[in-house]
């Protein structure tokens, strides 16, 4: 599949705006010689027209503010997290600048770089919204792959772990499995017996409830352990290096490198009489990557050891969207005007948007003597979690 992704936007900036959206300043033009009663009622009108043209034309939405707590400036970091939604009610679509996927688990998927601020939305109600992710996955039935990584199954887990034109394994990784059943799905790609996950545009794997699984690793000439910092393997003897519980685990040589982060228990790194390597450990979740220098290694540890990425507190708003521009410039004039309450006896030209893209209705007020224009700026949210600054014009006249 040939995929790619979108621009990014922050999440601050995103809030201003979607707190301003419906704040905007409202502009009265009138030309008239009619009399005061008349132009004010004229004005009411507009204005009612326009609170009516608002209310039918947005959808309500939820916004979640990814959070990370520490700068790390690392890219591809897969995100996938529980998320409760309100009164167990699932949403109808999600939005965000990249793909995100929402699980039969009601887990959002997604990858992130970790030096941005993201936003995902999502809504009660049907949007409308058709996903067309977009994601550089490939998949058999054995294998997957994506732009960083080529991973094998076979044996009790995996025969090959490929990754910057190297392959990493010496002889496999037992993780305690035979039998494989691989998933595609819109972000990532599953094996479902060992519940190893590959994610969109990312060299980091998540690897779940890892119990005693063991990695045979190619040669390695350092070692990062995080609690005992660096070791040079090319000095230690053929036996155990190092053992004991640890949050990180970082192999290089000559810059390409493996690492393993999360709470790794009864971890144990053992160098062989040829100088290859075994890895075992047990862990409720450990994401594993590669990377072209130690330095990336050592940095994806620092961000599990101090930082956190997670979800924000969602907060609820009433804004603009597509699907509703739509429904309400399809409706025929007699619908038109029930919803708008527009009074029949008036005449009217209303607009929202763009002329291609928006909605425009009505005669123009052409020759007319008595109008009144409302004019509001506000914010339509667009498919790929972004914002599109509108407006929104109600003339009416006798």
């Amino acid at each position: 599949m040939s995929k790619g992704q979108s621009m990014n936007i922050d999440w601050t900036v995103g809030l201003a705006l979607f707190l301003t959206a419906f704040i905007s300043a409202i502009v009265i033009f009138v030309n008239t010689h009619a009399a005061t009663s008349d132009i004010s009622d004229l004005r009411n009108s507009a204005l009612d027209i326009q609170d009516s043209l608002e209310e039918e034309v947005s959808i309500e939405v939820t916004e979640l503010p990814i959070l990370v707590t520490e700068g790390y400036e690392i890219e591809g970091v897969p995100l996938h997290q529980e998320y409760s939604f309100p009164d167990g009610e699932r949403p109808g679509s999600v939005l965000m600048s990249s793909p995100v996927q929402l699980t039969d688990e009601n887990e959002f998927v997604t990858v992130i770089d970790t030096q941005d601020t993201y936003s995902i939305f999502f809504f009660e109600e049907d949007s409308g919204t058709e996903h067309s992710l977009e994601n550089d996955i490939t998949t058999d039935e054995t294998r997957y792959s994506n732009s960083y990584l080529d991973v094998e199954f076979g044996g009790n887990g995996l025969v090959s772990l490929e990754s910057f034109e190297k392959e990493f394994l010496s002889d496999g990784a037992d993780l305690g499995y035979e039998g494989y059943s691989v998933e595609e799905n819109d972000v990532f790609a599953v094996e479902q017996n060992t519940d190893l996950r590959i994610y969109n545009s990312s060299q980091e794997m998540i690897l779940n409830d890892a119990e005693n699984v063991v990695f045979s690793l190619e040669e390695f000439g350092t070692l990062y352990w995080h609690e005992e910092n660096e070791i040079d393997l090319r000095e230690e003897p053929s036996e155990t290096v190092i053992e004991g519980d640890t949050k990180g685990i970082s192999l290089s040589e000559n810059g390409l490198g493996i690492t393993f982060v999360g709470r790794l228990e009864d971890a144990s790194l053992v160098k062989n009489d040829d100088s290859t390597l075994e890895l075992s450990f047990s862990s409720d979740k450990a994401r594993i990557r590669t990377h072209q220098t130690e330095e990336k290694g050592i940095e994806r540890i620092g961000l599990y050891e101090s930082g956190d990425i997670g979800l924000g507190a969602g907060q609820r708003y009433t804004i603009p969207h597509r699907l509703g521009i739509e429904q309400l410039d399809q409706a025929n004039e007699t619908e038109l005007e029930s919803r708008l309450d527009i009074n029949t006896n008036l005449g009217y030209n209303i607009s929202f948007g763009e002329p291609l893209t928006g909605l425009s209705r009505g005669e123009e007020p052409l020759n007319v003597p008595d109008v009144v224009l409302s004019e509001r700026s506000s914010l339509k949210l667009v498919e790929n979690g972004t914002f599109q600054e509108v407006d929104s014009r109600v003339f009416v006249w006798q």
